[in-house]
């Protein structure tokens, strides 16, 4: 049996749905949309509040763009501004009240500044998920222009760009932390948003998304895919059981779909679901282990990424878990349930729950 992946089921995972209306943007973990549904604009008029929402959350995103990788006072071990580079968790030295009239030493930035968490790419993410779906709704090229902007500022401009890995991610104090570690991969697992907004540009023929920004933009993920696939920390991450794993095949897979790699797509999701998906469900259905409700959304993810594969058809054991032992599973789960259920004939309400 297989479960068609319907507009509103696909929509009700990502924006369409529990959207908290005039408040400031939701910071979804992941999330990965048809291009094809959303510039169709077959809409329930239950979504207009929604699609409201959405134009509202793509301006808000947009507040302190554009980010680049090189905005850093900090360099990687490598001296290179392009290289990428976090401190585990997350967390960065703000000496601007230290008071202090000298060039502070490491050891005193560690031990006398404070320290902020910064996550500039999922800022980045969200802007273009959110600007590319509110081109999609109105057509309006100030949309397009912003996530053109935003992409060349951060992977391509000369001065600003990226480096195509992640060798420096969640690096960690100490003699034994010149170097990232696999956890790192996790900073951008938000990839597949931007996947997602990128295909929805690209199909829907915005003027701002030129050939030539998309073919530089498939180069770099390009190269970014063969470190995904090829070096030692990725390979650890890739290695993991729970949500980093599951992140690192959501990453994959939708970079593999953006560059039109949809054989590559398809071998990685089955990948997943083959492998330590496996580990992931008892024997009973439910899921297991303490990120299992994070778990489902990529798996809401990664079978959609799959309907775009394959003729839009899916397994129908990746919508079969849906919920924690002696839980009732979270309002977003039962409504994704409450829609599948209904798939096969009317649409249901989405704020009927």
């Amino acid at each position: 049996m297989v479960l068609r992946t319907s507009a509103l089921f696909q929509l009700s995972f990502t924006v369409f749905s529990l959207v908290p209306f005039g408040r400031a943007y939701v910071n979804y973990a992941n999330d990965f949309v048809n291009p094809t549904y959303v510039l169709s604009k077959n809409f329930d008029n239950t979504t207009i509040p929604a699609q409201e929402t959405i134009l509202a959350w793509a301006d808000q995103a947009d507040i302190g763009s554009p980010w680049s990788v090189t905005n850093k006072s900090y360099l990687a071990p490598s001296g290179d501004p392009h290289d990428y580079m976090s401190w585990a968790p997350y967390a960065w030295p703000n000496c601007s009240n230290v008071d202090n009239t000298t060039a502070l030493t490491q050891q005193q930035i560690w031990t006398e500044c404070i320290y902020v968490t910064r996550d500039d790419f999922d800022s980045l993410a969200n802007a273009v998920l959110f600007n590319s779906l509110a081109f999609a709704l109105n057509g309006s090229e100030s949309y397009a222009a912003r996530v053109a902007n935003y992409i060349n500022v951060w992977f391509l401009d000369s001065n600003t760009y990226m480096n195509p890995n992640l060798n420096y991610a969640q690096m960690q104090r100490g003699i034994y932390g010149q170097n990232g570690s696999h956890t790192g991969v996790l900073d951008l697992k938000c990839m597949a948003k931007i996947a997602s907004g990128i295909l929805v540009l690209r199909q829907g023929k915005a003027q701002s998304w030129t050939s030539d920004i998309d073919t530089q933009f498939q180069d770099w993920i390009n190269k970014y895919i063969v470190w995904l696939t090829t070096n030692t920390l990725a390979l650890q991450e890739k290695a993991a059981t729970n949500n980093h794993g599951s992140f690192y095949f959501n990453q994959l897979a939708a970079l593999q779909i953006l560059v039109a790699n949809t054989t590559g797509a398809s071998s990685t999701i089955q990948e997943y679901f083959n492998g330590i998906y496996m580990n992931q469900i008892a024997a009973n259905g439910d899921q297991v282990g303490p990120s299992c409700v994070l778990n489902f959304q990529l798996l809401i993810s990664l079978s959609i990424a799959s309907g775009i594969c394959a003729d839009k058809t899916v397994p129908l054991p990746l919508v079969q878990p849906l919920r924690r032992d002696h839980e009732r599973p979270p309002r977003r789960i039962r409504r994704l349930h409450r829609v599948e259920q209904d798939d096969q004939g009317g649409y249901d309400d989405p704020e009927r729950v």
